[in-house]
């Protein structure tokens, strides 16, 4: 027997009919795990790309067996809040398109794709992704509605399909990428049962109601939903069928059946005593009441819109605004405590005087980070918080070193470095040792670390493709270019490296078009932003694999992943080394005068 958890975590608020939330019950709920349980058989101890993984439940579900898995999806939002809730040792989340696929050439076991190819314009360049992306003698098994059955005419058309087709359609176009296929259909009722292509054994016979009197005997599933293509450059071995049900539905099902029978009938009830009363009115008086049940209506639904525009910008925490921190679906501090905190400040002395902290100091972590987005200031971290925060900012930061690594074993730097060591096997690198001789100038940074490299962040004295790794906490702001640094840095780093950055977030520190220090801020940086410039700037050339993952405010972090397969520093073979008296005997040594 194997045993597979489920996720229980999941916001089914999120849920918009289209894409499957975890924790949805009913057929959908049957669809959607059946086809990651099935697939679950080709991906024991196997390295696995889920493409579209959505949600991530289906991707945590795969890693419970695989050795490792990659979800890849195209919305940003989607694969950060994947990355929150399943992200583990042997599964991760990365941004990429289906058609421009941000992995290796044969670089998986298995490729997982459900219910995208219909999403997909071009439908050959995304089949030829998951060619490349799959190993030889790999298994792809990608999932398709039949258009026949789930759009048939008269069906209001699902709006975000663009490119249906027939269950033969499918099973041809994909024919074209893999020589070995084989078949299966699926449906979902009370259960879902995928069944397809028996080799060298007898079909099951399935019995199906056709309507309400007549029931149909087949080799197969009756009216199936969705089409399943198992696929490989080689031949495929057994593949075993089957169902996903879960019992209790069924029964908590009737019991609402039965509870909305009784509210069936207290509501016919109603209506009959109801109907009886309006036909002793008068038709003037009845159409006097329609008219202001429909004016009524009216204000209703206008409330109700007022009321849903006011939850979009209360509950937008966890989106790329990266909104406040909230208890419930409340602000933590009321407007009355923000004015009168804003009244005993003396904002002139500076956010850390000793007056305000006395006045702040009464708030909690998250109300003080609050504070400083809805009064303009800046966020104030008292005694050990300041320790945390920095802590939380280094571990962000050196995700970007190369997974399976150790620091000693790699080539790190940490650009910008200032007097902030991370560790002794990083590498600094600053413009200052000290400060200049007589300076004077207000906003100049007196670093102290005297084994620091002296370079400029865009120009580094290092080899292209020379560089594990680079970390720089609070640096990028200070540049006037951050696209062309970050280019510079992806020049420098190897493939598989990765570049590790935490900057502040402008609106909980300060606005830098009034920073007037030389040595200062030279932008405004936000999560948002970032997103827009890696997708502008870097994304042809890297994947953005994290975005503001601790939780202290006042900074965000974000990790670039160079494209391409990482290869570590090697150590040289001593015993393949020649002493400089072999070298003298090979003619080969160096004799000065």
């Amino acid at each position: 027997m194997k045993l597979f958890r489920l996720p229980n975590n999941s916001d089914i608020s999120k849920f918009t009919g289209e894409r499957y939330v975890a924790g949805i019950r009913g057929e959908i709920e049957f669809e959607h795990y059946h086809r990651y349980l099935f697939a679950s058989q080709f991906c024991a101890g196997a390295r696995v790309l889920d493409i579209a993984s959505g949600d991530g439940y289906g991707s945590f579900i795969i890693s419970q067996v695989a050795e490792q898995v990659l979800g890849v999806d195209v919305d940003f939002e989607t694969v950060r809040n994947s990355i929150k809730e399943y992200s583990s040792n042997n599964l991760k989340f990365v941004q990429g398109k289906c058609d421009s696929l941000p992995v290796e050439r044969e670089s998986f076991d298995v490729v997982l794709s459900f219910e995208t190819l219909e999403h997909v314009e071009e439908q050959e360049a995304f089949l030829a992704e998951i060619r490349r992306a799959l190993k030889p003698g790999g298994i792809a098994v990608i999932s398709t509605p039949d258009r026949e059955t789930y759009s048939p005419e008269g069906i209001t058309h699902n709006q975000f399909h663009l490119k249906e087709l027939s269950s033969g359609e499918f099973f041809d176009l994909v024919s074209k990428y893999f020589p070995f296929l084989v078949k299966a259909n699926q449906k979902a009722t009370s259960c879902s049962i995928i069944y397809g292509e028996a080799a060298n054994a007898s079909a099951p016979e399935i019995f199906s109601k056709s309507d309400r009197e007549n029931v149909i005997s087949e080799d197969g599933i009756y009216r199936f939903v969705y089409s399943i293509a198992i696929l490989s450059d080689g031949p495929i071995g057994p593949v075993r069928w089957g169902l996903f049900e879960d019992d209790r539905f069924t029964h908590e099902q009737r019991a609402e059946l039965w509870a909305a029978s009784d509210h069936i009938r207290e509501l016919s009830a109603q209506i009959n005593e109801n109907r009886a009363i309006l036909n002793g009115m008068g038709a003037e008086v009845c159409a006097l009441e329609k008219d202001n049940a429909v004016e009524k209506s009216e204000i209703i639904r206008s409330q109700h819109f007022r009321e849903l525009e006011s939850a979009v910008v209360v509950n937008r925490c966890g989106s790329q605004d990266d909104c406040l921190p909230r208890m419930g679906t409340g602000l933590l501090l009321s407007q009355t405590a923000v004015d009168q905190l804003m009244q005993n400040l003396r904002l002139n002395e500076g956010i850390a005087s000793a007056h305000n902290i006395e006045v702040l100091k009464g708030l909690t972590l998250e109300e003080r980070e609050e504070f400083a987005f809805r009064s303009n200031t800046m966020v104030l971290y008292l005694g050990e918080e300041v320790e945390k925060v920095q802590s939380a900012e280094e571990r962000a930061a050196l995700y970007a070193v190369p997974a399976g690594y150790d620091l000693p074993e790699l080539n790190g730097l940490n650009v910008g470095c200032g007097d902030r060591l991370v560790s002794k096997y990083i590498q600094p690198v600053d413009v200052m040792r000290r400060a200049p001789p007589g300076c004077s100038i207000p906003g100049v940074h007196h670093a102290l670390t005297d084994n620091a490299l002296l370079a400029l962040p865009d120009n580094l004295p290092f080899m292209d493709n020379s560089i594990d790794f680079i970390i720089a906490l609070h640096m990028l702001e200070h540049v006037e270019e951050p696209v062309s640094v970050i280019n510079h840095w992806l020049d420098k780093i190897k493939p598989g490296g990765g570049i590790g950055i935490v900057v502040p977030d402008w609106r909980y520190t300060w606005d830098s078009r009034n920073d007037g220090a030389p040595f200062g801020h030279k932008w405004n940086p936000t999560p948002k932003l970032l997103y827009s410039l890696h997708d502008k700037y870097w994304s042809a050339r890297s994947s953005l694999e994290r975005l503001s993952t601790y939780p202290y405010r006042i900074s965000f972090d974000f990790i670039i992943r160079k494209h391409g397969v990482f290869t570590p520093f090697s150590t040289p073979d001593h015993s393949r080394m020649r002493s400089g008296q072999q070298r003298h005997k090979l003619g080969k040594f160096l004799q000065g005068d």
